[in-house]
């Protein structure tokens, strides 16, 4: 079990403290980025950024598929606030980052558990408005359900964050048998929509879907797998289980 203790203590006095409130933002990720390096310190897998170690948590305590969404999106809005600095705009982050990052350190040390009233303690202000999702030739979305039936995908949007829309995916695979539509979507998938049109009941209908790439796949260990004399899964696993070297430079998350 990890000692969250000193991190929950961090949290309270910075909490507390009167600094200003984008520096406040700054401290609340170095913490979270010093508790994500504490949990993957005995990890084989490497980390190519701040990116693919929070997916790797997230998938490691079974985080709600909110939760990993919130933390993303702080990861995000820091790097915003330190090139534009808003206070405003900071305070606001740092309320609703803040009740993020208590979750995951009340889930990681076990005080409460990841069904358990941790989607609820980071809901978004945006979904509880109910904010309209503005039209834009991007808007990036995670997946949280896909209903092959009706082809439709439930997604969570980035902006505004955590307000949730239908968007209706089958037109653009006309030719994949319908019973394998819903494979090629996973929940908790980041999608990119392209050029979206709404229609009267506000579902969206995008005119490409760009799905993001698994940021912990190691390229090189599943090249390992195809050789000359033949091709073997058991290679990807003989490669875990070897010394490893400093090849950061090969994962897809430097690649993307």
């Amino acid at each position: 079990m990890i000692e969250t203790q000193p991190y929950i203590i961090e949290l309270e006095e910075l909490s507390a403290s009167h600094s200003d409130a984008v520096e406040k933002v700054q401290h609340l990720k170095k913490i979270l980025e010093r508790f994500s390096r504490e949990v993957t310190r005995d990890e084989a897998v490497q980390f190519s950024n701040f990116f693919s170690r929070l997916v790797f948590i997230s998938q490691k305590l079974k985080l709600p598929r909110q939760l990993e969404w919130q933390l993303q999106h702080f990861r995000v809005r820091e790097k915003e606030l330190r090139r534009n600095p808003d206070q405003q705009a900071a305070r606001q982050e740092y309320r609703s980052a803040e009740k993020a990052v208590e979750a995951l350190l009340l889930i990681a040390g076990g005080v409460s558990s990841p069904g358990y009233g941790a989607s609820a303690s980071v809901e978004s202000e945006a979904a509880s408005s109910g904010m309209p999702v503005p039209l834009s030739s991007t808007l990036r979305v995670q997946l949280l359900h896909c209903v092959p039936e009706r082809g439709e995908l439930l997604c969570s949007c980035e902006e505004p964050h955590g307000a949730e829309i239908l968007v209706r995916y089958t037109h653009l695979l006309r030719d994949v048998p319908g019973e394998e539509n819903s494979t090629l979507f996973r929940v908790g998938s980041q999608l990119n929509l392209i050029d979206c049109k709404t229609d009267r009941e506000g579902i969206f209908t995008p005119r490409f879907i760009v799905l993001e790439p698994d940021y912990l796949v190691d390229a090189s260990a599943l090249a390992e797998c195809f050789q000359e004399y033949a091709v073997t899964p058991f290679h990807f696993f003989r490669n875990k289980f070897t010394e490893k070297e400093n090849r950061s430079y090969l994962l897809l998350g430097n690649l993307a």
